[in-house]
């Protein structure tokens, strides 16, 4: 493992590329389970490996990530992550595009133009 200092935003896929396990080792508190976190969208869409504690978000995708409730399981899981099959970063990926700006854009447009269906006779419109 090696510890990098902070890298401007624009450069992390470039650093990601280096990762052979993306890691969220965040204690579990109010606060850690209240997150919906951008680090998720970021590690499916780089397709990696991830080994999570149980925290907001990553719980959600136990098909993509690998969830350690503590230090032991998470050293446990690392070599099943190295390990793991290649066919699940394309599966990884393909969760973060549904989950996309684009695609959420786009299930709202699709909502609002939808058509109303007709009122039940005999009720307003």
């Amino acid at each position: 493992m090696f510890l990098h200092p902070p890298v401007p935003y624009h450069d992390v896929p470039r650093y990601m590329r280096a990762f052979d396990v993306c890691i969220t080792p965040h204690r579990v508190t109010p606060f850690t389970n209240s997150l919906n976190p951008i680090k998720l969208w970021e590690y499916l869409a780089a397709g990696k490996p991830i080994i999570s504690t149980p925290v907001a978000g990553f719980v959600d995708f136990p098909h993509h990530v690998y969830i350690a409730s503590d230090s032991a399981t998470f050293l446990r899981l690392l070599p099943c992550a190295l390990a793991e099959s290649p066919t699940r970063v394309t599966a990884r990926q393909a969760e973060a595009v549904r989950h996309s700006w684009e695609a959420r854009v786009t299930e709202i447009i699709d909502a609002i133009t939808a058509p109303v269906p007709p009122a039940p006779a005999g009720q307003p419109a």
